[in-house]
């Protein structure tokens, strides 16, 4: 491995320790209650340190975001087919950590996430960016369509359908808690129906 390979990977995992600590001191806290101080202690860093990675709280969420989006993503890319969309979609909703990045949002990360994008034009742009990109996929697997009104074509309604529902699911935990696992036997019924959907004719 060269020099330049060893660095890189020395600062991409300083940068993984760094949001690691940030989200589970968000996930506690909140965005406002969190300090940098706060995060460079939970990193094991010095405050000097974490902004040698971070210009600050703002450059942070903002990769939360973009790494949120690309877990998303990844689950979806794996699909082949509509009938595997709610499986694959529910199963993280229940097993999503703050010290597990590779992970969507936990629901009260992900509800923090929201609140900031009212107040936070970046982050507004980026959560809306990362939607359009997660709607873009899910239009993708349920083409053809599947609501026979012509104007549907593509899926776009169904797309938005399931967005919610996985978006919903992840918030509702929040409210409530470990019954999250009920919430996702009844919605898996539905996703499911919906994936069934896709691909008749009209």
């Amino acid at each position: 491995m060269s020099r330049a390979d060893a660095a890189t990977r020395r600062r991409q995992a300083r940068r993984a320790q760094i949001l690691a600590a940030a989200r589970g001191c968000f996930e506690r806290d909140g965005f406002h209650g969190a300090s940098m101080a706060a995060i460079a202690a939970a990193a094991g860093m010095s405050i000097g340190h974490v902004y040698h990675y971070f210009d600050g709280k703002d450059a942070i969420v903002a990769d939360i975001i973009r790494i949120d989006l690309e877990a998303r993503l990844r689950i979806l890319a794996a699909l082949r087919r509509p009938a595997e969309l709610a499986s694959a979609m529910l199963s993280p909703a229940r097993t999503a950590s703050a010290g597990d990045t590779t992970l969507p949002l936990g629901p009260r990360l992900r509800a923090e996430i929201f609140v900031e994008a009212v107040r936070n034009p970046l982050a507004a742009r980026l959560l809306a960016d990362a939607d359009a990109a997660c709607l873009r996929r899910l239009r993708t697997l349920l083409n053809p369509p599947c609501l026979p009104d012509a104007a549907e074509r593509g899926g776009p309604a169904a797309a938005e359908l399931a967005l919610a529902l996985w978006d919903g699911l992840r918030v509702r935990g929040l409210v409530v808690g470990a019954q999250v696992d009920d919430c996702v036997l009844r919605l898996a019924n539905v996703l499911s129906a919906l994936a069934g959907h896709a691909g008749r004719p009209d």
